[in-house]
């Protein structure tokens, strides 16, 4: 039998021993260091010189003075000297300038924290966890990345969410002050759905994406998604097309029936850089105001058959973010207040052939800072009215020289052929009048609260008509 204990070495008392209290305080010396095993670090290979009763250490390599040759082992200062243990396979120590736990490993230590949890019951990072939340963490960012190629990894991440079946639910809910407000998953069956709530008890659902073909649907009504188009589209109307039609083809099987269909497809559309063409067959339509409006930018070009062929029955008028141009089309005008009208930051070219009938209003009409440009072609007067062109609130009608103005019966202008008001501005750059089919009567031009026209050193004869122009409240004709 040895004399010694087979873990820690002890001394046993033995019957004829003298002096039994030197081997029991030996003992009880070594039991007061081991047990609850914590010390003060485990960096130095130099004895401190100042150790206070009771301090323990684990000593590093390289040990000198009274801890030479005694590298890896625990000292203990007691009774005024060091004592020396050899650290055995399972040991646990606390090592107090480094906050953490040890465990003895081999011929080393290494911190308790395992490389692999296995079933653990709860999980708590910044917080405490509990039953109803098992897996609990609190914190203010969150990172997965995925193992790379090179670390044998395949550089995909892909977390996995499972239900038991589709009944149940898997989702991901998104809290205000742990207050539902949103969701995201399988709720219920195996469609992917999308639902807010105000109030964390009532939700609405938002969106919902078919599991089988994908379809989107918006429970709660559609929102304005458009097309994005990737080239210039062009929308067949004729006397015989059918609105239930897709418009795209000039057929009577393809092309709608209505102008007011087509405005519809066209603004239903993001037009990004390409352009909508409204292409009107021969017959006459009727589009009664015509507005064409929206608040973003769409570009829209309105052709005829001809301005003896197509009629647009009505007024073609322009709001908002729209840009147009129009051209072998007669515009009558009839019931409304213009033939051709802009407002609201719009802006429309009149190019090739179009007619302009209506005999009781002004027939092209520029207001609230829009844009009205004649560049080439001609525009062909069919009746009198108020005026033939007038351009008001801080608008621009400009005719080029490569304009001609031709009349088809002599008509005549109650206020003015060119009238402008409150900051409208007409340019008159050396258009050409044709006045072969009957001659143009009334006031040659009205200038009215700081209303401008330029004639280009025209002078004061060239607008046509028969009376001399006007000029007041500040307006001014050059």
């Amino acid at each position: 039998m040895s004399d010694f204990t087979p873990i820690l070495g002890l001394p046993y008392l033995l019957s004829n021993q003298a002096q039994k209290h030197v081997t029991l305080n030996e003992s009880l010396r070594a039991l007061d260091g081991l047990l609850q095993l914590a010390v003060l670090d485990r960096g130095q290979a130099t004895p401190p010189s100042g150790p206070a009763e009771g301090d323990r250490h684990l000593i590093s390599s390289g040990a000198t003075g009274d801890w030479s040759g005694h590298d890896g082992e625990l000292a203990l200062f007691s009774d005024g000297e060091w004592h020396f243990f050899v650290p055995q396979t399972g040991w646990r120590v606390w090592v107090e300038d480094e906050a953490r736990f040890l465990v003895r490993h081999g011929s080393g230590w290494r911190e308790t924290t395992s490389d692999e949890l296995q079933n653990l019951a709860l999980l708590g990072v910044g917080a405490t966890a509990d039953a109803n939340n098992p897996l609990l963490a609190k914190l203010n960012d969150a990172l997965f990345t995925a193992v790379e190629s090179a670390n044998g990894g395949s550089g995909d991440l892909r977390v996995k969410l499972n239900k038991e079946a589709g009944s149940n639910v898997l989702s991901l809910l998104f809290q205000n002050g742990y207050s539902s407000r949103a969701e995201i998953g399988l709720v219920g069956d195996d469609d992917l759905v999308v639902k807010v709530s105000p109030d964390g008890a009532v939700f609405h659902e938002g969106l919902r994406v078919d599991r089988a073909s994908g379809q989107v649907s918006f429970p709660n009504g559609s929102p304005q998604i458009r097309e994005l188009l990737s080239a210039n589209r062009t929308y067949y109307i004729r006397t015989d097309g059918s609105d239930s039609n897709d418009g795209l083809a000039d057929s009577a099987s393809g092309a709608f029936l209505t102008f007011a269909r087509g405005v519809e497809a066209a603004l239903s559309l993001h037009h990004g850089t390409h352009e909508v063409t409204l292409e009107f067959g021969a017959g006459s339509f009727s589009i009664g105001g015509g507005l064409i409006a929206a608040s973003a930018d769409y570009h829209i070009n309105i052709r005829g058959a001809g301005y003896d062929q197509t009629t647009l029955d009505g007024k073609l008028e322009l709001s908002g973010g729209v840009v147009a141009t129009v051209r072998d089309v007669h515009v009558t005008g009839a019931g409304q207040n213009a033939s051709l009208r802009t407002g609201s930051g719009a802006s429309l070219s009149i190019l090739g052939n179009v007619r302009v009938s209506e005999g009781t209003h002004s027939h092209v009409i520029a207001t609230g800072n829009s844009t009205i440009f004649l560049t080439h072609g001609k525009v062909r007067v069919g009746a009198g009215g108020v005026s033939l062109f007038a351009s008001t609130t801080g608008s621009l009608i400009q005719l080029w020289p490569g304009l001609r103005v031709v009349t088809e019966t002599a008509v005549s202008f109650s206020n003015a052929v060119a009238r402008t008001t409150e900051c409208g501005v007409i340019t008159w750059q050396s258009a050409t009048v044709d006045e072969a089919l009957g001659a143009i009567s009334g006031t040659r031009y009205s200038c009215n609260t700081n209303g401008v026209i330029q004639s280009y050193s025209g002078g004061a004869t060239a607008i046509p008509g028969t009376v001399a122009g006007t000029e007041t409240n500040g307006g001014i004709y050059a």
